[in-house]
């Protein structure tokens, strides 16, 4: 018999890729995008697993390691390393700069846009490596 796992996430794709995945290693899924879908699905029969809001468990840590709350001079010298290597960072650098009267940019809006597109181009590389078969 195979385990049961319920996706719950607002989020379309990731809901399509973690099921093709789970689906993949041998596991019934079902997955739904409200909490009223996910009420019908746990009646129809309860899941063994709930997975509930997975965007978060990945958006968060990378929010919390950036600027966009507290300066990276006032983290301690390890989170500063991990902030660097954020591309929230450079996000949160290039909106304050560009959306605030007296913004100012700490990096430069070009090095900001040159490292999120490097980063979103090195993201799509590892998709395509990972999961070759996947269509969207």
């Amino acid at each position: 018999m195979h385990r049961h796992i319920l996706i719950i996430d607002n989020d379309a794709l990731l809901r399509r890729s973690l099921a093709f995945n789970l689906e993949k290693a041998g596991y019934r899924v079902s997955a739904a995008a409200t909490a009223e879908d996910a009420l019908a699905q746990v009646r129809l029969g309860p899941p063994d697993l709930v997975l509930l809001d997975i965007g978060q468990v990945l958006t968060m840590p990378l929010f919390f390691a950036s600027n966009a709350i507290y300066p990276i001079s006032m983290m301690p010298g390890w989170l500063q390393v991990i902030s660097h290597a954020n591309p929230l960072t450079y996000e949160v650098d290039a909106l304050r700069a560009l959306m605030l009267a007296s913004g100012t940019s700490a990096y430069g809006v070009g090095l900001d846009v040159g490292i999120l597109l490097a980063a979103t181009a090195a993201l799509i590389m590892l998709g395509g490596k990972l999961h070759p078969n996947v269509v969207i």
